[in-house]
């Protein structure tokens, strides 16, 4: 069984407050200071004690996670918020999994710390890179969500020329590869990507995201 627990934040919101209650912050801190109480009460030898010691006082926290995972939908200076309040209550990447929505596909800041190893999924596909540098060179602005299914749609229209009709059509265009299927549905890539190095890296692809026509 999955538990699911979801926090809405708005502008009236203390983002603050609601992550450390989310976060499990306080008791997680409170764990971390009876464990060192338990190890120096303990029966093991000085040596090990400090040892223990040691180990426990490089951590903010102790005691498992409140979760395994956190699906955040968010963009922009929130989710900046977001990430750096998560990493200060102990919560990031190396001990939950993060994953981002499609939203953080036009995200700039993600050269930041607190996104390493974070991932998001995205529509678009490896050709975004190289369109976008064309469409800046060209109109010294870039591009939006309407000019990828521009393209793409002029890509159909292609197949269509060169095919004669639109059905069982397949094409590879911004917005991944999209298969024309019977029944008025279509099927489009789902790529998931990764925050790593400052850099962003396609980590695969999952396809039959099946959409109606």
């Amino acid at each position: 069984e999955i538990n699911k627990e979801f926090v809405i934040l708005d502008n009236e919101t203390s983002v603050e407050k609601v992550l450390k209650d989310f976060s499990k912050f306080d008791e997680r801190k409170q764990q971390l200071n009876q464990e060192k109480i338990k190890v120096n009460n303990s029966d093991l030898s000085e040596e090990l004690k400090n040892i223990e010691i040691k180990k426990l006082s490089v951590l903010d926290t102790y005691g498992p996670l409140p979760f395994d995972a956190l699906i955040i939908n968010a963009t922009g200076n929130r989710l900046l918020e977001i990430m750096s309040l998560l990493a200060y209550y102990d919560i990031n990447s190396s001990n939950t999994l993060i994953m981002g929505t499609s939203i953080w596909e036009n995200f700039k800041a993600y050269d930041e710390n607190i996104f390493e190893d974070a991932y998001f999924v995205s529509s678009k596909s490896d050709k975004k890179l190289g369109y976008d540098s064309r469409y800046q060179s060209n109109f010294d602005k870039s591009p939006n969500n309407l000019n990828y299914l521009t393209h793409d749609l002029l890509k159909l229209f292609e197949f269509i020329e060169n095919e004669g009709n639109f059905l069982n059509a397949k094409f590879e265009g911004i917005l991944g590869t999209t298969e024309i299927l019977d029944n008025n549905f279509f099927s489009r890539d789902i790529y998931l990507k990764k925050y790593k190095n400052g850099k962003i890296i396609n980590m695969g692809k999952c396809k039959r995201m099946i959409m109606d026509i």
